[in-house]
């Protein structure tokens, strides 16, 4: 599930994005949370707890402006997806200190249309950092690192190559985070990352590391055709 801020003093403005942004997701059948911020200071405190995946973000607002918000954020570290709406054309060269993902005119915001699109294919790329709670707070994960999640009793583990990291979230939350970035549940316990899949057997899949991971009879079906989508790009 994609995580959503928009940061925008203006009602009217914060309303309309969030209008695109939810026909846009109904639309392409994606899970999504938006979350709606009418000043910096607010945005920033809950953006520690949430980390956010893409961040519209006004420039002038009152108090912190948008870019200063948005140099806190990569000073900490952060690579959330930076889209700068605003109709304010001379911070377009100022903004590119902090690498911003797209630069949206107010006066223009059906562009947030095609913008939101290449956000999320960006976001299923394989060099995606996907964050992720763990027991040393939030940490952020290459998609292509992960291999597969599973759980182990009540607890739930991230499997990479040659390591395994405790989770602080449920399954089925993860299955709602990762659902378009070719991740499939294969089992009450698994979740794999198709990107790793060797073969498909009767009652599991072989992973390209020779690990097998079981896969429920009922779930064999949705296993494959998610396989072959994943294939074929």
């Amino acid at each position: 599930m994609l995580n959503i801020a928009v940061v925008d003093d203006e009602k009217i403005m914060c309303d309309r994005i969030y209008k695109l942004l939810k026909d846009f997701f109904r639309e392409n059948q994606y899970q999504y949370n938006i979350c709606m911020f009418n000043n910096g200071a607010d945005f920033i405190k809950q953006h520690s707890e949430c980390n956010f995946d893409i961040i519209f973000l006004d420039i002038e607002m009152p108090g912190e402006s948008g870019m200063e918000v948005a140099k806190q954020l990569r000073i900490n570290g952060d690579k959330s997806l930076l889209m700068f709406v605003t109709n304010l054309e001379n911070y377009v060269y100022e903004s590119f200190q902090v690498s911003p993902f797209r630069f949206i005119r107010k006066d223009h915001i059906d562009e947030i249309n095609e913008a939101i699109k290449s956000a999320v294919e960006f976001c299923m790329c394989d060099n995606y950092l996907l964050p992720l709670k763990t027991t040393e707070g939030f940490q952020k994960y290459r998609v292509a690192d992960i291999y597969a999640f599973t759980s182990v009793g009540h607890n739930v583990y991230m499997c990479l190559k040659n390591d395994k990291v405790r989770l602080l979230s449920s399954l089925s939350e993860l299955e709602l985070q990762v659902d378009f970035m070719g991740f499939v549940r294969t089992h009450s316990s698994y979740i794999v990352n198709c990107k790793h899949i060797y073969s498909i057997e009767s009652d599991a899949v072989v992973l390209d590391d020779g690990n097998k991971i079981p896969v429920s009879r009922r779930r064999l079906q949705c296993v494959k055709e998610n396989f072959m989508n994943y294939s074929r790009g």
